[in-house]
């Protein structure tokens, strides 16, 4: 079959409450965001890697505190110490773009006097900005900080059902668990790779199946095979205990594939073409 044009479009993500995943790594946001208004000191960092889920929250949580946005940017440009009417702040990126820091103190110092609620995000724990201000450094110490974990098996199963679902895609079940015990464990991974099947899958004139080695292999997933089948749920039907190494997955190692089971090993092996870090005592 020819391969078909492919029209690069947007695709817009919910960012409603009712549209986030929970699953045990975000639990303790969620938990934040629920929380408000009852929280101590009335300021909070939420952090996490790119892609975790904490702009998703921020904006649950603006739309049910009516916060405005603040750019960290824009700080210099502020009055000090004169904030105006409005009973909350999300300020997301924190980490991500250098700040005035004698605006960042005055700014924290009226929120607490005026007893205005504000969510600050960014990738790392202010313990970890660059920050060279004693009395900000100090001052940001003290704000209590909730932290989005690394993906587990049953969020990234999830999001990619979501993923492809919002882009009007149903992969087979086994698609998505050998996706899920593969990938790298991220949300910005899966975004990225539900991103590059769908523009290969609509290129090819075909539905999304295992064995899209060109995909896979852009995206550093290891190179299988030992599938009789040829489609990626093939075996012998005779199951192996698992045997777990300390050795690290860096290019070229050799691995049992498996399924979420840990002793579902059967005929098929990879190789990985990158490190893997993330397979690590896990196969």
């Amino acid at each position: 079959m020819s391969e078909q044009l492919v029209l690069d479009l947007p695709h817009r993500p919910a960012l409603e409450a009712d549209d986030f995943l929970v699953s045990a790594c975000n639990a303790a946001a969620v938990r934040l965001i629920d929380a408000w208004p009852d929280w101590p000191g009335g300021v909070q960092v939420l952090c996490g890697p790119a892609g975790c889920g904490k702009s998703h929250l921020a904006n649950v949580w603006r739309l049910k505190s009516g916060a405005t946005r603040l750019a960290p940017e824009s700080l210099g440009r502020r009055s000090p110490g004169v904030l105006p009417a409005v009973e909350a702040f999300a300020i997301e990126d924190l980490d991500r773009v250098a700040i005035d820091e004698h605006a960042m103190f005055h700014l924290l110092n009226s929120l607490r006097e005026e007893g205005v609620s504000a969510l600050l995000t960014a990738r790392t724990p202010p313990a970890s900005w660059q920050v060279h201000l004693p009395d900000l450094v100090s001052r940001l110490r003290s704000i209590p900080v909730v932290t989005i974990g690394a993906p587990d098996d049953d969020l990234l199963q999830a999001v990619l059902l979501k993923q492809f679902t919002d882009r009007q895609l149903n992969p087979e079940p086994h698609v998505i668990a050998f996706l899920v015990t593969r990938m790298e464990r991220s949300m910005e991974a899966v975004r990225h790779l539900v991103a590059a099947l769908d523009r290969a899958a609509l290129a090819a004139g075909r539905k999304i199946t295992c064995p899209m080695h060109f995909v896979w292999a852009n995206h550093g997933f290891p190179a299988q095979t030992g599938d009789p089948l040829g489609n990626g749920t093939g075996g012998s039907g005779k199951k192996l205990p698992a045997e777990f190494s300390d050795e690290p997955y860096v290019r070229g190692t050799v691995g049992m594939a498996r399924s979420r089971d840990p002793n579902s090993g059967d005929s098929q092996f990879f190789i990985t073409l990158l490190p893997q870090p993330h397979l690590n005592g896990r196969y």
